[in-house]
């Protein structure tokens, strides 16, 4: 079978795209989709790009609010998926110095912005804070919040 010229050079041309496409890109769960603000949604995709194929690179996709990126970079996968949140979504319910122990890490999370400060961030506003061991419940910092 004789392919010439142009045979060979759109051969070349499909192999050459199969190197470079993404293999098997990961679906972000939908945790790393939702819980970013459409207004900070980074455009992963192109005008008209199916859902399929946004999932496909490994992207989140929402045709829900007009006018920004439907196909979208998700947040970072973490350990946890209560712990995926965007920086701007996370409060501060601790207060400096709280050690690691006195966190309920069931229900928030422990950043460690140096080693002499920490901070208590919950994942999201509906969770409560329900525990910090070591700390007398008649007389807690000023500064600690809770949320009810």
């Amino acid at each position: 079978m004789d392919m010439g010229p142009r045979g060979l050079q759109l051969l070349a041309v499909l192999l050459a795209l199969g190197l470079c496409a993404p293999a098997g890109a990961q679906k972000p769960s939908a945790c790393q989709c939702s819980r970013i603000e459409a207004s900070h949604r980074k455009n992963c995709g192109f005008p008209g790009i199916s859902a399929a194929e946004c999932f496909n690179t490994g992207c989140c996709f929402d045709s829900r609010v007009p006018n920004v990126p439907w196909c979208f970079h998700p947040l970072p996968k973490q350990e946890s998926e209560q712990c995926v949140m965007e920086v701007a979504a996370r409060k501060n319910c601790g207060y400096p110095g709280i050690s690691p122990q006195e966190v309920c890490v069931s229900q928030l999370l422990l950043l460690r912005h140096h080693p002499q400060r920490a901070l208590v961030l919950l994942p999201n506003p509906q969770s409560r804070l329900s525990l910090l061991r070591g700390v007398p419940s008649e007389n807690p910092p000023a500064s600690l919040g809770v949320w009810k």
